[in-house]
């Protein structure tokens, strides 16, 4: 998404056709075990009762540490194209 944004082309079905391809990756990675792609599913789990209190802190701080994690390596990937132009 981010080289369609910065190059202004393949804004088309390849950027939507990428999102599928990697949630669907995502997801089929983590079917087995018991871990979630987002904070508000961890919640939800949690709020209906199939999740402690002390696992669903250890999921939230992990998949928020995560999201970090990857934004700055974006960042850093992309450095040149956010400052030199």
């Amino acid at each position: 998404m981010a080289s369609a944004f910065f190059k202004g082309e393949g804004f088309g079905v390849s950027v939507q056709l990428g999102w599928a391809f990697a949630m669907t990756i995502s997801v089929y990675m983590g079917v087995r075990i018991s871990a979630q792609l987002d904070p508000a599913i961890s919640f939800m789990f949690f709020a209906l009762r199939h999740m402690s209190f002390g696992r669903f802190l250890l999921y939230f701080f992990a998949q928020t540490l995560g999201a970090f994690i990857a934004a700055a390596m974006i960042f850093g990937i992309y450095y040149g194209w956010f400052f030199y132009k």
